[in-house]
């Protein structure tokens, strides 16, 4: 869930609602998620949590404030919950991705833009491998 279109803040059609819709799609969702399923994994020793944050979590993006940070809580919150829990055998993994071709992004596949496929193929390869993840290859080289 993102913007339509980059829009001042004041400006987003029925900025209430979206701004909560906004922050329980990412905020809320990726936070009880966590919570429902981290204790069995405790229990198991082990279990793998991946959490999609965004390119957007690196730097302030004005007309997309909101997005931007709750893509910043994702990723902080997940690099931390990785530092609590890595001695537990569990893997929690923060995916920064760029642009991915999808019914949201409303975007073509270029060689900036890969198609869904391409991206989980990619980012899958990086499990236990790194603990923040761009995903895709060029997507690390727009940082």
């Amino acid at each position: 869930m993102s913007y339509a279109y980059a829009e001042y803040l004041t400006k987003v059609p029925h900025a209430e609602k979206f701004v909560e819709n906004l922050i329980k799609a990412n905020v809320v969702s990726c936070t009880r998620m966590s919570l429902l399923v981290l204790p069995q994994m405790e229990q198991r020793r082990k279990g793998v949590i991946i959490n999609v944050s965004s390119l957007s979590a690196l730097s302030p993006v004005p007309l997309l404030s909101v997005y931007s940070a709750c893509k910043v809580y994702v990723n902080f919150f997940t690099r931390a919950t990785q530092e609590e829990y890595s001695s537990k055998g569990i893997i929690v993994q923060s995916v920064l991705p760029g642009f991915v071709s999808t019914k949201m992004s409303k975007m073509r596949p270029s060689f900036t833009t890969c198609t869904p496929e391409a991206f989980v193929r990619w980012a899958l390869k990086t499990v236990g491998v790194e603990s923040q993840t761009y995903g895709y290859p060029v997507h690390k080289l727009q940082v």
